[in-house]
């Protein structure tokens, strides 16, 4: 059991060092002139392929899903996934990864809020105190509380990508908890790939993208990004 809960906690622990490198994969794409929306674009393809490739060939029962939790992977992926790591990117870039990562944690304290109005679980004492010692310590942490002044957008940005965190938690924890990590990380990141194509050209971002897989230093950050801080960091956590 000892050994269960060691090896739990040092995955907690890796998750969150992969989770943390998010700004330096970040900060290199930006020094190639790169913005979120084209990384995003290639982040979540690459995935989606490496992922599929990896179900294919070593469990393609895997990839047989019931075509009605369709209702759930479209949200989980275009939402929880494509718009999380877009805001996400959007917030780093504006404020920083500190105070994106901070306002990413007020996430459980979203997801504890929707868990009592959607899910009619019980609201008690203790969850409201750790609401506000949540809230109090995000507060701190930012600077915001010491009178430190943030970019809005970037706030705002942090913010939403919590919400879409909140999201795609909530899913894979009630609708779609039946599939194992890996065919939810597949298709999620497939319905985030198609999303994030849909975006981008409507965006009239592709160029960004072309540029991106024809430069092996920003193509290997980007690749870094999705390997790194997007497939570990969601198969560990």
């Amino acid at each position: 059991m000892k050994q269960k809960e060691t090896a739990a906690v040092l995955m907690v622990l890796l998750a969150a060092a992969c989770w943390g490198a998010n700004g330096i994969f970040i900060n290199i794409l930006t020094a190639y002139g790169v913005n979120g929306t084209q990384m995003t674009l290639v982040r979540m393809a690459s995935m989606a392929i490496l992922t599929g490739i990896w179900l294919a060939a070593k469990t393609p029962a895997a990839l047989k899903i019931d075509l009605r939790d369709l209702v759930w992977f479209v949200p989980a992926g275009a939402l929880g996934l494509f718009m999380f790591g877009l805001f996400y990117t959007y917030s780093i870039q504006l404020v920083g990864m500190g105070t994106a990562a901070v306002l990413i944690y007020l996430m459980p304290s979203l997801v504890m809020l929707f868990s009592v109005v959607f899910l009619h679980e019980k609201f008690t004492p203790g969850k409201g105190l750790c609401l506000v010692l949540s809230l109090l310590g995000c507060a701190l942490v930012s600077g915001v509380a010491g009178g430190v002044t943030l970019d809005a957008g970037g706030v705002a940005y942090g913010l939403g990508a919590a919400l879409c965190y909140t999201l795609q938690n909530i899913l894979l924890a009630t609708k779609l908890k039946k599939y194992s990590p890996m065919t939810n990380l597949f298709y999620m990141f497939l319905f985030s790939a198609v999303a994030s194509l849909v975006f981008t050209a409507a965006a009239g971002e592709l160029p960004g993208v072309a540029y991106i897989l024809t430069t092996p230093g920003a193509l290997a950050a980007n690749l870094g990004l999705g390997l790194v801080c997007s497939l570990a960091a969601q198969w560990l956590r």
